[in-house]
């Protein structure tokens, strides 16, 4: 998960454990991270595949 910074344990949706059952698990191809899309919250579902947690997401400052 070098690519997001930690979830906020108050943040609305958490990523599941790889071992955690879901009825629609989506992962994140920038962060890798994975939430339940079928639970309902003010940000999932989710739009056209987004990630919930594309306000942690890290990206590399020029030249890195």
């Amino acid at each position: 998960m070098k690519n997001v910074v930690r979830i906020p344990k108050n943040f609305q949706v958490q990523p599941l454990r790889d071992d955690e059952p879901a009825k629609a698990r989506y992962t994140c191809g920038h962060c890798g991270l994975s939430w339940d899309d079928a639970i309902i919250t003010g940000i999932t579902p989710t739009p056209s595949g987004r990630c919930p947690f594309e306000y942690f997401h890290r990206y590399p400052k020029r030249g890195e």
